[in-house]
């Protein structure tokens, strides 16, 4: 629960083998949660319309008034994920075991050479990952606020004083904040390579 609004986090893996945390909100953590949380063990497969992504650090998602949550869809592609799932059980339990869900380093891990492309190969894609990109950062606004307070396990934002002590409200742990790096930055490409 986040203040007096109810979540509840779940954590779902598709074809990428990138775990991602999908927060339930309000209505859609009582009624879907429920629901799912009742057949984890069976590792139901969910489709989703109007849902929430955001991709600050890493890509969340989460439910909004308008979401719709699907549980067991039946769709050639909810079966082909189901065959895909059963393949791949070890990496699940890995996942929760090493709670990669939850480590920042994990979710956008450095790349390996076969996945290298060119940038013009992305254009004919309709791919939306974070990616790594080879260049040179140059700031956008000199004066701008280069960081932030926020949680040092979560790194969520938080409206408080640097070193001050209390439960954070995204990750419940009881914390110190601690500002972070921020700042946005224009990529002059030192080559036509993404990595």
């Amino acid at each position: 629960m986040r203040g007096p609004i109810p979540t509840r986090e779940i954590i779902i893996v598709d074809e990428s083998s990138q775990p991602l945390v999908l927060t339930l909100w309000d209505e859609h953590e009582f009624d879907e949660g429920q629901q799912i949380a009742d057949m984890i063990h069976t590792q139901p497969i969910i489709a989703t319309l109007r849902i929430k992504a955001t991709s600050y650090h890493t890509l969340n998602l989460s439910t909004k008034f308008a979401t719709c949550i699907l549980i067991n869809p039946p769709t050639a592609q909810a079966n082909a994920l189901r065959t895909w799932s059963s393949k791949n059980q070890e990496a699940f339990l890995k996942f929760i075991a090493e709670r990669t869900y939850a480590d920042r380093l994990n979710l956008l891990p450095a790349p390996v050479d076969d996945r290298v492309v060119t940038i013009k190969s992305l254009t004919t894609t309709n791919t939306k990952r974070p990616c790594w990109i080879r260049g040179i950062p140059n700031l956008l606004d000199r004066s701008q606020k280069m960081w932030y307070n926020a949680c040092p396990i979560c790194y969520k934002y938080l409206r408080a004083r640097s070193n001050l002590e209390f439960d954070c409200t995204s990750c419940h742990k009881s914390i110190r904040v601690s500002p972070r790096c921020i700042y946005s930055y224009a990529q002059l490409l030192s080559s036509n390579f993404i990595i």
